[in-house]
């Protein structure tokens, strides 16, 4: 028995427009209330994290980076981070984007994509962040797996995810590795 049998046995006339208003209000109802769920990211986890290899005369840290879209139910978009990278060195220093890399808890490895960087380019080629001698260059990044609102960090305290910067330093590329630990706030 339909919706609509049931109203008109209770003696009710329905309209098949206002059938439809409700049924848009139930639709619309269930998005504000269950999206932002599916699309917050992030859990109640923090993240912590800690240069395990780092290289001479460059400092490196990352901080996590909270955006709230506006107009909305204040839901948190993740996993942005803003790196920070001061040349202590006598020599520019190159940040490597594409040879950069996010390795999640469960392994999966994602290129870091600049917070500059539009959707739509997020497949091309990034140029490289200059840090000039004796300077400090702070930029936003996210990695690529992670830019689809619908899929999102699955946070392990009993597991650690990595950051991997790669930096052109004097000709040569090395590497600096930072762990992301994930924690209880």
């Amino acid at each position: 028995m339909t919706i609509e049998e049931r109203l008109e046995k209770m003696g009710k006339k329905v309209r098949r427009s206002n059938m439809l208003l409700m049924s848009f209000r139930w639709g619309f109802c269930t998005i504000i209330f269950l999206v932002p769920g599916c699309i917050s990211i992030h859990t109640s986890y923090r993240q912590k994290f800690t240069v395990t290899q780092g290289i001479k005369e460059i400092q490196v840290s990352i901080d996590e980076v909270r955006l709230t879209s506006p107009g909305t139910i204040f839901f948190d978009v993740y996993p942005f981070y803003e790196v920070t990278v001061i040349n202590d060195s006598n020599s520019p220093v190159r940040l490597l984007w594409d040879d950069s890399t996010y390795v999640g808890p469960e392994g999966q490895a994602s290129r870091l994509i600049r917070g500059q960087t539009r959707k739509i380019h997020s497949g091309l080629a990034q140029p490289a962040s200059v840090v000039p001698t004796h300077a400090m260059l702070r930029e936003t990044f996210i990695p690529e797996a992670y830019t689809d609102l619908f899929v999102g960090i699955k946070p392990d305290p009993n597991r650690n995810a990595r950051i991997n910067l790669v930096f052109e330093v004097e000709g040569q590329k090395k590497m600096c590795e930072i762990q992301v630990r994930f924690v209880a706030p």
